[in-house]
């Protein structure tokens, strides 16, 4: 996005699953008073939601899927030397509720930054869901709860968990914490998310967070997603 060290991409990971029906998903951009404002759309078959089609999402950092240079220079960042990484956003959603609003962070071996694709350095996807009106829960093992910042989370992992899509053989530690909340806009320090997964023996304080992720995990049907804000600071 001009003026930020933000980029949106048009995630389609899984666009296989549509088995041949109609689908499309596109980034957005309109004209305000306040300037340019970004989003996406989407319009995916409602076939089942056992697994989502797409993530179409904002970047701060990096994605080991997709290689290339951090957005900063602040990330990617081992968790025993990262202080505080604040996400403050504030999206609009219109949607049916097939989807999640979560932030994403891709945690690997070490803080690498190859300017290639390094998949084989993730340890765990970390997945913060501030709103599930698909109501997809979270996976497999319970490890409690956390309340961090304002906001209360359930507490969920899978280990060994493979690509749904198919497009590759590795395998991740999935982490979800589920929020209690229904929210389109919040501040929380992310950094308190990992302390809590190093607590619960989720994570090595070793491990790297490559980047801050907000996406809209879609398990089908129709949305818009219109950003007002998208804000990470890393200290």
């Amino acid at each position: 996005m001009p003026g930020t060290r933000n980029v949106i991409i048009n995630n389609v990971w899984n666009k296989q699953h549509a088995s041949g029906y109609a689908s499309q998903q596109c980034i957005l951009k309109r004209c305000t008073n306040g300037g340019q404002q970004y989003g996406w759309t989407w319009d995916w078959p409602p076939l089942d939601r056992t697994t989502s089609f797409a993530s179409p999402e904002i970047v701060f950092g990096r994605k080991p899927w997709d290689g290339g240079a951090s957005t900063t220079p602040d990330l990617p960042k081992t968790i025993n030397a990262l202080g505080h990484l604040n996400l403050d956003f504030s999206v609009e959603i219109t949607a049916v509720p097939s989807y999640n609003l979560n932030a994403t962070m891709w945690l690997t071996r070490t803080g690498a930054a190859p300017t290639t694709a390094d998949p084989e350095n993730i340890v765990a996807e970390v997945m913060v869901r501030f709103d599930d009106p698909a109501n997809l829960g979270g996976c497999c093992v319970s490890d409690g709860t956390a309340t961090l910042g304002n906001y209360t989370f359930d507490v969920y992992h899978q280990d060994a968990h493979a690509d749904a899509s198919g497009g590759s053989s590795y395998t991740w530690k999935m982490v979800i914490y589920e929020g209690h909340m229904s929210t389109h806009a919040a501040q929380l320090d992310l950094a308190l998310v990992l302390k809590d997964m190093v607590t619960k023996g989720l994570a090595d304080s070793s491990q790297a967070a490559q980047g801050v992720e907000l996406i809209t995990e879609v398990s089908g049907d129709q949305g818009e997603l219109w950003l007002n804000r998208f804000d990470v600071t890393v200290e």
